[in-house]
């Protein structure tokens, strides 16, 4: 698997690499930056963190499946899996409710007025709300699954 997706695990690493950089900026200059420098840097973190997400995301699902592919299996066939999208899309919903729950763990940590804190935990609760739909990616992922397995 190393000779076949060599390229995109590159690829995912560089993701990874500038996600650690960038919370490691935040982490270490984050009080001395403006606001919008450290929308920014955040912004740059999650994005960084989401298109490592999608890098990886193939490997395993390729894995999982030792049957022919749609395209070639050197390297697309991971993302052209059937599989792909509901768990990329499934797993997508699983990190933004475990960062609202971390955003909400967080803010009851701060010392603020009890409604500056409220709000800000409406706001924070926020990215929980993909859960609603992951009952539904998960039978997406299910109803796939018979189509791709024992191929080959």
């Amino acid at each position: 698997m190393v000779d076949q997706f060599h390229w995109l695990w590159a690829t995912e690493w560089v993701c990874f690499s500038v996600e650690v950089v960038a919370g490691y900026a935040f982490v270490r200059a984050g009080k001395r930056l403006g606001d919008r420098a450290r929308v920014r840097l955040l912004a740059l973190y999650a994005l960084a963190s989401w298109a490592s997400l999608f890098w990886i995301n193939g490997n395993p699902q390729l894995a999982a499946d030792a049957g022919p592919l749609p395209g070639d299996r050197q390297r697309v066939g991971g993302v052209l899996q059937p599989s792909f999208w509901p768990s990329l899309i499934f797993r997508t919903a699983v990190a933004m409710a475990l960062a609202a729950l971390a955003a909400c763990l967080v803010i009851n940590t701060l010392d603020l007025e009890r409604e500056r804190r409220a709000a800000l935990i409406r706001r924070a609760s926020r990215f929980a709300a993909p859960m609603i739909g992951m009952p539904l990616l998960a039978i997406w992922y299910v109803a796939v699954i018979p189509r791709t397995a024992g191929r080959g």
